[in-house]
């Protein structure tokens, strides 16, 4: 894995036009540093997309079962309300759009957090192999 770091950071290196010293022993722990910086600045960011995700998916859920309930009791006591028109027995406008935003802010949370959750994973359990993929991405 050592070697193929080198070739990559080789590689990068000569495209901003600086030499590596393999040689001084100062050069890896300083690329080990690095990389256990940037794996922590991952992990931590995971993190966070992924409980702001949560937040979103909770606040969503509790919306719709609100706009549910709100429109169960407007459709048995047959009052008007923001949720339930009596006058036409029908949902409103209003309570179709809202369920249409919340569905779609679910589901793009949703995605969001597994693909952060996958994230985090890699970067936990195989950050070379992450930060590997970082640096081809450079190339």
């Amino acid at each position: 894995m050592d070697e193929e770091l080198c070739n990559i950071i080789d590689k990068i290196a000569e495209k901003i036009g600086v030499a590596i010293d393999w040689s001084s022993e100062n050069v890896m722990p300083y690329i080990q540093d690095i990389m256990q910086r940037y794996r922590t600045m991952n992990i931590v960011n995971n993190i966070i997309v992924m409980t702001v995700c949560a937040i979103i998916i909770t606040i969503c859920v509790i919306v719709a079962v609100k706009i549910i309930k709100g429109i169960i009791n407007g459709s048995q006591n047959m009052v008007s309300s923001i949720w339930f028109d009596a006058d036409f027995d029908m949902v409103s406008i209003f309570s179709i759009v809202t369920c249409t935003i919340i569905a779609f802010s679910f589901v793009i949370s949703g995605i969001v957090l597994c693909g952060a959750t996958g994230e985090l994973m890699g970067w936990l359990y195989v950050p070379e192999v992450k930060f590997l993929e970082v640096l081809k991405g450079l190339i």
